[in-house]
């Protein structure tokens, strides 16, 4: 037995399992928070006479005090030189038994908090890190993005904005606000004398695009017919207003312009800017920027007809929580409009990438409205054979009369008769087949075609703010307020970066220093199954996980 030295008995909260510890800026700091009381330890005064003495083989302290004594004054943690040992170092332990010796006299089991023990005199290997917390100035949201292993419910939208032009339908006065009309036709429109654009809708153009004012469409279909070119119409479909490049003609029908239409240049097509923030649901602002991450708070484009794609934050261009949405449409038949972020997840500043880098993320709409038309066969026909019924006219003309003039010359009443008669049928049958053309109905071609996104104004694509309830966004910042970030990966273990505290996780960490090997086996250990630091000497108080640990 050897005896040792200032020894002091506490009643101590710190944990026995030593994964809630605390760590001074140096030794000497930790002796003198353990010299006087705190709100971790109670020294407990207790006289007596005589040496304790410390037992190597099992690690035990005899004392001349009464064990009874020790167990009512909640004795459960000392400290002491051992000037055996060569060092003037203290000993931290906890007292994990105490034994009966006899009246005056117990034997404290004593096991080495190895963590206060050695406090300044270890180091941590690079090692694989799990979990610890990160220094508050790296703490940006594009920076975390290792997947946390967390209930985080259910999504929730709580904002919505269009990302395209307005292209609902509910009304009249609705379509014509939105839509221009387009009529394709494989000939170029009676009067019009430009020259028509031989590419569009990135390819070669061989027909002609023309619009007129919405209100207008029924003239334009009237004046087709009258000109005989209501079967050279292809389609006629309707597209955003503002979304073509319109060139006035120098053809005007019933005091409409007519205007030929080619695909809007890029650079004038519309794009629209997406501001985040950093709340989420209910105005939420989380503590712990992961939760700005997907999966607990994204953006979701959409076109509310069955598609649709999540988009990151962490992947914006920059990182500024913020998109621009672009949008491209062709003018030729069948449009398609499409929405798609600039520059998302990119690198590198190609000019090019703005058109093709980004298609990935892009949404389609094309459900825009068809409009049917209508071709009279009597104008139709009259406008088309104008010149071949001029000559059946003149044709009967000539031989009503030769036919007159050799019945007269014949000077037989009969055959003067007879000739006027014929000439009369031949006209009158002429005549009847035109009178039977128009009363042929309208011919209807085409077809009219809405849908239900136009009716109930929800036609386009929209960006959707979307993240976790409120709720699960509290627990999960209290989670890594405790427990820092899931990191998975290969570095130091840094438990010093934080204010107040620090958790850190390892696996297959070393422990270097000029401590006892036990000691450095049993720090490992502790670091392998996780621990977390107060750090009393910035006024950290043990066991409260403020959430001011910047």
């Amino acid at each position: 037995m050897n005896p040792i030295s200032n020894l002091i008995l506490y009643n101590c909260k710190l944990d026995r399992t030593m994964h809630k510890t605390i760590d001074f800026s140096s030794q000497t700091a930790r002796d003198s928070y353990f010299s006087s009381n705190s709100n971790i330890a109670t020294i407990i005064s207790i006289p007596y006479s005589g040496n304790a003495y410390f037992i190597r083989e099992n690690k035990t302290v005899k004392v001349p005090i009464n064990a009874d004594v020790l167990d009512a004054n909640g004795v459960n943690y000392c400290r002491f030189n051992n000037p055996q040992s060569g060092t003037s170092n203290y000993f931290y332990c906890f007292i994990d038994n105490i034994e009966y010796a006899a009246p005056q006299t117990a034997i404290l089991h004593l096991r080495t908090d190895v963590m206060l023990t050695n406090v300044c005199n270890y180091s941590a290997s690079n090692c694989f890190v799990e979990r610890q917390h990160i220094a508050k100035s790296d703490d940006i949201y594009y920076n975390q993005l290792t997947p946390e292993s967390v209930d985080y419910g259910d999504i929730v939208e709580y904002s919505v904005e269009r990302i395209t032009p307005n292209l609902s339908a509910r009304t009249i006065a609705e379509f014509d606000a939105n839509y221009c009309i387009v009529i394709n036709m494989s000939d170029q429109l009676h009067g019009d004398t430009s020259t028509p654009d031989s590419f569009i809708g990135g390819t070669l153009n061989v027909s002609y695009y023309y619009s007129i004012a919405n209100t207008g469409i029924d003239e334009f279909i009237e004046y087709l017919n009258q000109h005989g070119q209501i079967d050279a119409i292809i389609s006629i479909y309707c597209i955003p207003v503002n979304m073509v490049e319109l060139t006035l003609t120098n053809v005007t029908i019933s005091n409409y312009n007519v205007f030929s239409v080619n695909d809007l240049p890029y650079t004038q097509l519309p794009q629209y800017s997406i501001t985040i923030g950093n709340s989420m649901a209910n105005g939420y602002t989380p503590r712990n920027s992961k939760l700005l991450c997907f999966p607990y708070d994204y953006l979701n484009i959409t076109n509310f007809q069955g598609s649709s794609i999540d988009l990151k934050y962490e992947l914006t261009p920059n990182q500024q929580r913020g998109f621009i949405f672009k949008n491209i449409i062709s003018a030729a038949n069948n449009p398609s409009l499409i929405a798609f972020p600039v520059f998302y997840n990119m690198y590198g500043s190609d000019v090019y990438n703005e058109y093709i880098g980004n298609y990935e993320y892009s949404i389609e709409f094309n459900t825009f409205p068809e409009i049917a038309w209508t071709s009279n066969i009597y104008e139709t026909y009259l406008a088309l054979n104008k010149n071949s019924l001029q000559f059946q006219k003149m044709e009967m003309g000539i031989k009503s009369t030769t036919s007159l003039i050799s019945a007269l010359g014949s000077k037989s009443f009969t055959a003067t008769a007879n000739s006027m008669i014929d000439s009369t049928m031949d006209y009158m049958r002429f005549d009847s087949s035109l009178r039977d053309l128009q009363l042929q109905p309208d011919k209807i071609h085409g077809q009219s075609s809405g849908g239900t996104a136009l009716l109930s104004g929800s036609a386009g694509i929209y960006a959707r703010k979307k993240s976790i309830k409120p709720l699960f966004a509290e627990k999960i910042d209290r989670y890594f307020d405790m427990y820092g970030y899931n990191v998975s990966n290969v570095q130091t273990p840094n438990w010093t970066n934080r204010s107040h505290y620090n958790f850190v996780k390892t696996s297959g960490v070393d422990i270097y220093g000029t401590i006892a090997k036990d000691d450095k086996q049993k720090i490992a250990e502790i670091f392998d199954s996780g621990v977390t630091f107060w750090h009393i000497s910035n006024y950290a108080v043990y066991g409260v996980y403020d959430t001011n640990n910047v």
